[in-house]
């Protein structure tokens, strides 16, 4: 007997070895598990009356299936789209709403089944519709609900009710039932299904945990409570799950079971109200195993449970305060992980959320009704950690965090005497050599750390000094301190918002203030001091309003580096917020218009912004993590920047709600290595390490979501007849030429941060290129040629990963009936007939016009020496009138019309002459100009009122005659209209056309005019000139 129970024990041991093995295989890092999950409630703001969310599936085109009490929903990341049911399968037309959709299954051949409380349903994917499927009346006894559905290896449906197991043969449709009163099963309520290995089903019954083997239909029944067999509370099963080492689970009215097989033993797991890692509630909804094999519990009021294999803990994740990015509610109907390993949790009364696992890599921590679950406003103005890992922030006074604790310690500003810090306003903390923790504050100078009072204590300032031009004192200068920096010599160095930079010299207990000037070019380039800091080289930088000053500590003067728009290398900003050196010696400068990298050897910068990728140009703070990248803090989120390779990742959301922006020098890089930021909308935590290996590695499935004419919906089976089944199931339309607007809408079915997902489409036959088209999901073309088409659609996921063959539909434009190949065929016939027809009529006109012609011989002879005569009088007509068109009928002198036909050959002669002969010769100074002189008379109107039109008329003729003996018979004198004169000098040199101005209007100064009654006239006119060409 001892050697039996030797050889026992030694077998007991090696199993139990081997299974301990199994399960640390199977086992996560402690650092795997979520310690905060952020869920994005994709139901929020949406105008659908879903329901508590029974089921979620995803189907083989990447769609997302929400199954409520009110409705079935199909979820492309976008849009969701209700499903109806057909009353009846042979008429689709008529359809009622669905009846709360209590599971969903999609078999192997891609078929969708759903489990109502209504009875079983098939989808028809072609149109869009669920019909329904007969089931003996005898398994619906119970009011028609269908509680679970599965799928045998044989394809066979499984069916679980209140009244029975079901077993649906899709060929012939028929459904085999089992239950107590034929002896098939230990009772009739089949609460959950779950197909295992080898032909074994799972069963959750109102009697306990059944294994049924489907080939001989032997039933195993596991009863939780075998002292109690009978009492359903204790042994009702309404869930039931397979872990990655074979080990059942089943989820209760009064806890969790987990049955080891080996030994058919359960495990019991219940609320323990002294247990903070226990489960919450002992009510559970369902038990979900995803693909690494964590075992998630949603509960009836306790939110969402994890089990932690090697604590044999579970950690709980719920509504708490109900804040951004909680549950909206602790009752958990449905969990269900997608093809990215995403977990969706449907909850009751409504409500599908999305744990995005990518986003375990980010924490985000906002202000909680729960005071030590957060800081105490959301917008994170300063960090520091201290010597203990803990996480100081300024927000509306300052909180400790601890992250071993995961909880906050607040230090409030109150006006009262219990306020543990005299400012609400934290602007920068830091800590120093000796230990301390010091904030600058908007109002209150610096605080400091007093650990003995757990308080902050206020530096002594006095605002006053640096206004009656002090240059050392014993206390502060200014009560806005922006910034605060010890240097080598463990001097402290604020920047302040009044009064430049000043330095605290602990060996002399004094400060230093160094002040603007304007008119000091050495002095600080701002009194507006941002940031300060020291590089390796000893050198030290001030960031300023207005420009970067490097100071020379042994003459107390500045170098300034200010924006210079003619210069590219100079700063593009003079705002400098912030300052780093990288592990390369490498020096940073943020500022408003970007990042700028300084070159010692050249004294200047390189300019990093928008255009290189950043999210934002506006840097407001820069750290490093251990693999070198740059982070940096802007107005619109975070980016990662590798100086090396140029690379850029921007993080402006997390679970689709924006990061916002980050105050000024509110980074760090942890000593646990992890980047913190503060924002706008609360402290946010990068995993860098995890960051990487979370990314979304999966190409989208992209799918073609609506077809539009003339921007309506185009119906199945419609007017026009264009679809017989839906879009996503079309591979061809056809449309004739009268349907020449048409527009698709398109969607990539990747579900992390949607509005990252980028498209690109492009119709073959038309687009030469991809049209790029970022987050923007429609097609719209017009007017297109007859032709065959093909219609692509691709895109990206949320990380840049593209489904490169995407989505495609063939695209038929029909030609109008006057272009097709019969009517072409019909052209050509009469085309031809009609060139036959001329031939003929050509003959027979050959031979009429030979006769015609012999006739009119003879009469063209005669006609022609009369047209001979008519001509000849023509063209004296003809002269006369030309010369009368040329001239002008009162004076005589050439008018507009002889002048514009004779100055572009006059233009064109003189364009010869000026242009150089060979291309290298210059322009030779010659005198063939045009000089155009504009002529009017003084007062010509004061004569008509005076002495009359008549005498208006004597004196422009006179004066015809006075410009005609004064101009040379080369040159043309032209009345331009009016009293106005037009004289071109033709080929003349243009220096002395001042002389002959002054001649003209000298002759006529000195001329009398005789009017019609005898007296004369004296006249002065005005004249004007110019030369062509116009040197």
């Amino acid at each position: 007997m001892t050697k039996r129970f030797a050889l026992l024990l030694i077998i007991a041991v090696a199993q139990f070895a081997l299974t301990s093995a199994s399960y640390a295989d199977a086992a996560t890092a402690d650092s795997d598990y979520p310690k905060k999950i952020h869920f994005r409630n994709i139901m929020q703001n949406q105008d659908i009356a879903l329901g508590e969310v029974e089921s979620i599936i995803q189907d083989y085109q990447g769609f997302m299936w929400l199954g409520g009490r009110n409705a079935l929903l199909r979820y492309d990341g976008y849009e969701f789209l209700p499903i109806p049911a057909a009353k009846d399968p042979s008429n689709v037309t008529e359809t009622a709403p669905v009846n709360q959709v209590l599971e969903l299954l999609e078999d192997k051949h891609h078929n969708l089944w759903a489990a109502t409380r209504s009875g079983l349903y098939r989808y028809d994917r072609d149109l869009e519709i669920l019909l329904p499927v007969a089931i003996p009346g005898e398994l619906l006894k119970a009011g028609g609900a269908i509680n679970a559905i599965a799928e045998s290896p044989t394809g066979d449906i499984l069916i679980g009710t209140a009244t029975g197991f079901g077993i649906l043969n899709k060929s012939t449709g028929g459904v085999e039932i089992l239950n107590q009163q034929n002896g098939g099963l230990p009772s009739n309520l089949v609460g959950d299904i779950l197909m295992g290995t080898d032909n074994t089903v799972w069963l959750g019954l109102d009697s306990g945990l059944a294994q049924m083997d489907l080939v001989s239909r032997k039933i195993t029944l596991h009863t939780p409570n075998a002292e109690n067999p009978k009492s359903t509370l204790e042994n009702t099963i309404r869930t039931v799950a397979i872990d990655h080492a074979g080990r059942v689970w089943a989820g209760s009215n009064v806890g969790i079971y987990r049955l080891d097989r080996t030994t058919n033993q359960f495990v019991h797991y219940q609320h323990d109200a002294k247990d903070p890692t226990s489960l919450p509630i002992d009510f559970s909804w369902q038990i979900y195993v995803d693909r690494n094999g964590w075992v998630w519990v949603g509960s009836d009021g306790g939110g969402l449970s994890l089990y932690h294999e090697a604590k044999d803990s579970w950690a709980t994740f719920n509504r708490s305060d109900g804040g951004t990015g909680r549950l909206s509610s602790n009752i958990i109907r449905r969990i269900y992980e997608d093809r990215t390993g995403d977990i969706w949790v449907g909850t009751y009364p409504s409500g599908v959320h999305i744990y995005d696992r990518s986003s375990a890599a980010i924490r985000v921590y906002q202000k909680s009704v729960i005071a030590d679950h957060g800081p105490m406003d959301n917008n994170v103005e300063a960090l520091l950690e201290d010597n203990e890992g803990n996480i100081w922030i300024g927000s509306q006074g300052v909180s400790r965090f601890d992250p071993k604790t995961d909880s906050f310690t607040h230090y409030a500003y109150t006006t009262g005497a219990d306020s543990r810090v005299a400012a609400p306003a934290m602007l920068y903390g830091t800590l120093d050599s000796e230990g301390r923790i010091l904030f600058g504050t908007w109002g209150a100078g610096v605080q400091v750390y007093n650990p003995e009072t757990d308080r902050f204590d206020t530096l002594p300032v006095d605002p006053d000094q640096s206004k009656s031009g002090e240059k050392i004192g014993h206390t502060l200068n200014d009560l806005m301190v922006w910034n605060v920096f010890e240097d080598r010599q463990r001097n402290l160095w604020f920047s302040t918002h009044y009064n430049g930079l000043t330095k605290f010299d602990r060996a002399s207990d004094l400060y230093s203030f160094y002040s603007h000037s304007e008119d000091g070019e050495h002095s600080l380039s701002s009194a507006v001091a941002w940031v300060s800091y020291e590089d390796s080289q000893g050198r030290f930088w001030v960031g300023t309003a207005y420009g970067l000053n490097l100071l020379d500590r042994e003459n107390n003067t500045f170098t300034r580096y200010l924006p210079d728009d003619k210069n590219p290398r100079s700063l593009a900003n003079g705002s400098v917020l912030a300052i780093h050196e990288d592990s390369k010696k490498r020096l940073w400068f943020g500022t408003d218009m970007g990042l700028h990298l300084y070159h010692p050897e050249t004294d200047d910068f390189t300019h990093y912004d928008t255009h290189n990728g950043f999210a934002d140009h506006g840097i407001r703070a820069i750290t490093q993590d251990r693999h070198g990248n740059l982070w940096l803090g802007t107005n619109n989120g975070v980016v990662r920047f590798n100086p090396d390779t140029l690379a850029v990742k921007n993080y402006t959301r997390f679970n689709g709600e924006l990061i916002g922006g980050i105050a000024t020098g509110a980074a760090i890089a942890t000593r646990s290595g992890e980047i913190a930021f503060g924002s706008r909308n609360g402290l946010y935590f990068f995993d860098v390490d995890r960051l990487e290996s979370n990314q979304n590695r999966i190409p989208p499935a992209v799918a073609i979501t609506d077809f539009r004419l003339f921007t309506q919906k185009v119906a199945i089976h419609g007017r026009d007849k264009l679809l017989n089944k839906v879009i996503t199931q079309t591979d061809s339309i056809t449309l004739d030429y009268t349907q020449s607007m048409i527009s698709f809408s398109f969607a990539a079915l990747n579900y992390r941060d949607t509005e990252k997902n980028l498209h690109a489409y492009k119709l073959e036959g038309f687009d030469s290129d991809w049209r790029q088209v970022g987050n923007q999901r429609t097609a719209l073309y017009t007017n297109l040629p007859a032709g065959t088409y093909q219609f692509r659609v691709k895109a990206s996921n949320n990380d840049g990963i593209w489904n490169e063959k995407g989505r495609s539909i063939q695209l038929v434009i029909l030609p109008p009936p006057w272009k097709t190949w019969w009517a072409y065929t019909i052209y050509a016939a009469i085309i031809i007939g009609l060139l036959l027809l001329f031939v003929r009529n050509q003959h027979q006109k050959v031979v009429v016009a030979r006769n015609i012609s012999r006739e009119l011989e003879h009469k063209v002879a005669e006609r022609t020496a009369e047209l001979q005569n008519k001509n000849a009088e023509l063209e004296g007509a003809y002269a006369q009138l030309e010369a009368i068109s040329l001239s002008d009928p009162l004076t005589g002198l050439n008018n507009r019309r002889y002048l514009q036909k004779l100055i572009p050959m006059d233009i064109a002669k003189v364009q010869r002459d000026h242009a150089p002969s060979t291309p290298n010769q210059s322009q030779r100074k010659i005198s063939r100009d045009l000089t155009f002189f504009i002529l009017d008379v003084d007062f010509f109107k004061s004569v008509n009122d005076l002495y009359g039109h008549a005498a208006g008329d004597q004196l422009l003729i006179q004066l015809s005659d006075v410009l005609t003996k004064i101009c040379r018979e080369s040159d043309c004198v032209v009345r331009w209209g009016g009293e106005e004169f037009l004289i071109v000098s033709r080929f003349a040199d243009r220096d002395e056309a001042p002389l002959m101005a002054e001649r003209i209007r000298k002759s006529i100064e000195h001329y009398n005019f005789i009017l019609p009654d005898g007296s004369t006239l004296k006249k002065t006119c005005s004249i004007g000139f110019a030369s062509f060409p116009f040197l």
